[in-house]
């Protein structure tokens, strides 16, 4: 859960800009995970690895449809690729509930699970 970017941007007085989804957050954490990873393991990962991409997030109409998302969602397409999608939840910043106002609310890859992905959920079976 964090504060939405365009509300800080607005309360900073910053131009703003179009707004992020999860996706974009958890395609960080990959990278990162991509660059933390030993030239062994990448090595791997790049000859034998399942690849991973990332859908546009599933936006949540309502509070307990995202909380009873479970989390992220993974998806085999190929035996090289597979894909994966957050569930978000966006409470604009004029939403009745003041509290719970230009909040957003995500499911997000770790970049510790991002690595978990390279160093072994994508090699399993493999070799």
């Amino acid at each position: 859960k964090f504060k939405l970017e365009d509300v800080v941007r607005d309360s900073l007085c910053v131009p703003i800009i179009e707004r992020r989804q999860c996706k974009d957050i958890n395609k960080e954490a990959y990278e990162v995970a991509l660059e933390m990873a030993s030239e062994d393991a990448l090595q791997r990962f790049q000859a034998k690895g399942t690849k991973l991409f990332f859908l546009d997030d599933s936006v949540s109409p309502w509070g307990p449809g995202w909380e009873y998302s479970l989390g992220l969602h993974y998806n085999r397409v190929n035996e090289t690729h597979s894909s994966m999608y957050a569930t978000s939840l966006i409470s604009e910043p004029d939403f009745f509930i003041q509290s719970a106002a230009g909040m957003h609310y995500c499911d997000l890859l770790s970049p510790y699970r991002a690595l978990e992905w390279v160093y072994i959920t994508s090699v399993v079976g493999k070799y």
